[in-house]
């Protein structure tokens, strides 16, 4: 009933508002669980919030982190394809806090097989916290947060030491060095110590 009358649809099109956004997560899951959430109306949800106020927007990326969890592989990858489209000289906060939202989501997903589950948002936070990222130095030392957050995380344990290796490396070049530097430190903290003999 809920695909033959279109529901999606009437709620994702031009009349958007944000407390309707907010009133349709369950739906949206309910439909993805189902596997009836195809990549159209995915798309379509992604598009909607696409030029729109703030508000509205913000509340499109809180249902599309929800979804994420209940999404089939196909369609994690899908929308991490969407969040990937969006230029880096476009982020805001609340763009960081769909890829935090989503990354955790993927990453935790009961739906994805752990073979299936991919560096979802690393590599985007990695350029994101570079001082030559078109952002602020606010969001820079917000993305390199959220990378320390997501790679002391147990999903994302085998991360660490390649990340960390790129810290160094970058600390060598010089570049992006306080950032670098407490994402190193955090990461170096993670790591168990080993009792003394």
């Amino acid at each position: 009933w809920l695909l033959r009358e279109r529901v999606v649809e009437l709620i994702f099109s031009e009349g958007l508002h944000d407390q309707l956004v907010r009133r349709c997560v369950e739906l949206l899951c309910f439909l993805a669980l189902r596997d009836e959430l195809d990549g159209a109306l995915l798309e379509l949800v992604w598009r909607a919030s696409l030029d729109k106020h703030e508000s509205v927007r913000e509340a499109i990326y809180a249902v599309l982190v929800d979804v994420t969890g209940h999404l089939p592989s196909a369609h994690v990858d899908a929308l991490y394809a969407y969040i990937r489209g969006v230029p880096l000289g476009e982020y805001t906060a609340h763009t960081l806090t769909l890829l935090r939202g989503f990354a955790v989501a993927a990453n935790a997903s009961p739906r994805l097989p752990p073979k299936a589950r991919r560096r979802y948002g690393l590599d985007e936070l990695w350029t994101l916290m570079s001082d030559d990222a078109p952002v602020s130095a606010a969001l820079r030392q917000s993305a390199a947060a959220v990378l320390g957050d997501l790679l002391t995380w147990q999903q994302c344990a085998a991360q660490r030491g390649p990340i960390l290796l790129r810290c160094i490396e970058r600390l060598g070049r010089g570049e992006s060095v306080p950032q670098t530097l407490r994402l190193a430190s955090r990461l170096l903290a993670s790591y168990p110590c080993k009792p003394r003999k």
